[in-house]
């Protein structure tokens, strides 16, 4: 049985879920972290999409933090 919310989360049209992977490193952070903290960064990193200058910052920034295998925000 999956957890609640699980699905929705994994089935969510986010296409930079690439370049998370491609980075190994961040990848590994990535999945180790709570579900509910990737879910909320994801929403606020695609909220920017209108904004492609927003977005790559805050992508990047994601990217960086990610990395060190640091979470950043209110939620943690």
């Amino acid at each position: 049985m999956w957890p609640p919310g699980y699905r929705g989360f994994e089935s969510h049209p986010f296409r930079e879920i690439a370049t998370i992977k491609a980075d190994k490193s961040a990848w590994r952070h990535f999945q180790r972290f709570p579900l509910s903290y990737r879910r909320v960064r994801i929403g606020w990193i695609d909220g920017a999409r209108k904004r492609p200058d927003v977005f790559r910052q805050r992508l990047r920034y994601f990217l960086r933090m990610t990395r060190k295998g640091r979470q950043y925000g209110l939620v943690r």
